[in-house]
Order: structure tokens, then sequence, then C-alpha cells
């Protein structure tokens, strides 16, 4: 029997930002708490996110502006390495492929995509790079649905 580890973040919004492990037994699939709980790095975690070979995760606190970084231990423990600090609240984080480059969406009203490298030696995270941050205004109105043609609908 081979057991997984997985992080989760809280259902609940507003959260002191803990992260919650739990191991998944390759056999059956039944899930039981993993790795002692440990603290986001921040207030309000809200996307995480995990490089390919499953050594570093990295979590986005909104309700602190910051991204999170951490180690994880083969035994699933996780243990705090930096942490960036943003302009604005992130809403998500994503790592590519190849594992050196961590993607964060930030912002509110408006949406920012910024890019960071990552280190391949220890998962530090770089400086934004230069030039790879692009805005996007968000603007869309939720009180009332959305009246556009659906596919196949012809005009």
């Amino acid at each position: 029997m081979t057991m997984f580890s997985w992080p989760t973040l809280p259902a609940h919004r507003g959260s002191s930002g803990q992260i919650q492990t739990f191991a998944v037994d390759s056999e059956s699939g039944a899930l039981r708490q993993g790795a002692p709980t440990v603290s986001s790095g921040g207030v309000n975690p809200v996307s995480i996110a995990v490089t390919g070979n499953y050594y570093h995760l990295y979590v986005a606190n909104a309700g602190s502006n910051n991204v999170a970084h951490f180690s994880i231990a083969t035994n699933a423990c996780l243990t705090a390495k930096d942490t960036v600090t943003l302009a604005a609240a992130p809403a998500a984080v994503a790592v590519n492929a190849a594992s050196n480059y961590l993607y964060v969406v930030s912002g509110t009203t408006s949406a920012t995509l910024t890019e960071y490298p990552i280190s391949i030696a220890d998962g530090t995270i770089g400086a934004a790079t230069p030039g790879c941050s692009h805005a996007s205004q968000l603007s869309w109105r939720h009180d009332r649905p959305h009246r556009g043609r659906r596919a196949g609908q012809r005009q």
C-alpha cells in the first residue's frame, strides 16, 4: 500500500490561514489526516500550486497580499521558506510544467498576471520578471444574465 499526501486549504473564506495535508491510500482511495496543519504564511489563503516534482508548494494569501513558499518533505511535512509581498490581493497561483516559473494573478477590480522565476535548486521565488506583468480591466455585471449567442445558434 502506497500513501500519497496532498495539501488543502480551508473551505471557508476569511480563515486565519491553515494548510492541511491528507494522505491518500493508493489502493483503496481512503483519506486520513496527514502531516500536522501549518500556517499558510498569511491570512485568507485562496489558491495553491505545487511543483511537478512535488518538492515545493506555493500559497496565495489574499488577506495579507502575499505568496508563501513551502518545501514538502517526503513525509509531507511542510516547512516555510520565503514569501513574496504583492501590491494587490492574489487570486490564483500556478507553476509551469518545467517548475521554473510561478504565475500569480492579483487584483480585485483589475487583474494582473505576474511571472516570477523559481530556483530549480531550492524553489526560492525570484524577483518579478521585468516586462512580464500584464494587466486587464475586469468588467461584468452579476445582476443580469449573459445574452450572448450559444454554441450552434444562428444570429
